[in-house]
């Protein structure tokens, strides 16, 4: 079933439902046990409550069933294959269901963030802010790039252990006479 671009916002800006979304980011394929050992912290009524609102929402799709004792075990993936919302589908939404796009997005990391800023070892938490000047056509060569390098790490040959690790982007335009040439 499809969900409209607004029930998909309602549906992905509940904070629980964005940790379960960002499991599915770069791995593809949980069934919802893989899910209760990846995030522990959520009672597990809860997280079958919100992976089957997610489902019926339009936002998970079932990839793959096998039957298991006293049931059928579903293994989930992202609907789209790629993301949450498409750029034409962001488009689409008003202002307010963007910015309650952005501040899940926000909790997300922030929530992420300050529970590694303790953390003893180095590399656990980086940020920065930068700013440059490019052309579109030189922005999406950016952006091409940073995929790329992404989808090299996923696909390669590892020369040690991996680390689940997290980038966070945020980018935009400045308003104009700020930087502009």
């Amino acid at each position: 079933m499809a969900a409209k671009e607004t029930d998909v916002t309602a549906l992905v800006t509940h904070p629980v439902r964005v940790r379960i979304l960002k499991a599915f980011l770069g791995d593809g394929e949980h069934t919802p046990n893989d899910l209760r050992r990846l995030l522990p912290e959520i009672p597990p009524a809860s997280l079958y409550r919100h992976v089957r609102a997610l489902h019926e929402g339009g936002v998970l799709r079932v990839v793959r069933e096998r039957p298991v004792p006293g049931g059928v075990e579903r293994r989930y993936a992202l609907a789209s294959g790629r993301g949450l919302i498409s750029q034409e589908s962001f488009a689409r939404l008003t202002a307010d269901e963007r910015r309650a796009l952005f501040a899940a997005f926000l909790a997300d990391v922030a929530a992420n963030v300050d529970a590694r800023l303790d953390a003893p070892g180095p590399g656990e938490v980086s940020f920065a802010h930068t700013a440059f000047e490019a052309t579109d056509s030189e922005l999406r060569i950016l952006l091409a790039g940073v995929n790329r390098l992404i989808a090299e790490l996923r696909s390669g040959t590892p020369d040690g252990p991996r680390i689940r690790r997290s980038l966070a982007t945020v980018m935009y335009t400045e308003p104009s006479g700020t930087g502009e040439r």
